[in-house]
């Protein structure tokens, strides 16, 4: 497939990213924070001490958990912000820090928005390919459907 202008190009958004570490880091620490704090607000419980004692340990354990997986977050889009894929009349190309490679567009059979920020793009022989980190994936599946209608 020869290389020709793009009908769009997209590259991975930091607005995606910190949108995910921040729905990430509120779930954790919902999560891991929730049982403490129902424990603590039922003063009968018969560990009540030990529960108040221990809450603010779990606090600091919360904290390091979600900036360890705040950090790894940042780290991996540090790694993915020079990818580039590019839709062009005829396939959907990607270059960035891992190579360069091409799929013609009709060899894409299903594509669907996944999570917030990404797209799954099916191809004909089963595999799978994620476009990740994207500001808004459901106007990228629409342009690559569009393109594959223009066929």
């Amino acid at each position: 497939m020869d290389r020709v202008d793009p009908i769009a190009q997209w590259r991975p958004a930091p607005k995606a990213i910190l949108r995910r570490i921040a729905i990430v880091t509120a779930l954790t620490a919902l999560g891991l924070q929730l049982p403490a704090g129902l424990a603590l607000a039922f003063s009968e419980t018969p560990y009540n001490e030990m529960l108040r004692l221990g809450s603010g340990w779990s606090l600091l354990a919360t904290a390091g958990l979600v900036g360890v997986f705040a950090i790894e977050d940042l780290a991996a889009w540090r790694r993915r912000r020079r990818e580039v894929w590019q839709l062009t009349a005829a396939a959907l190309i990607y270059d960035g820090p891992e190579g360069h490679g091409q799929v013609a567009l009709s060899d894409i059979t299903t594509l669907r928005k996944q999570w917030l920020s990404r797209v799954v793009v099916t191809l004909r022989n089963g595999q799978s390919v994620v476009i990740r980190d994207l500001a808004h994936p459901a106007e990228v599946v629409a342009q690559i459907k569009a393109a594959q209608t223009a066929l």
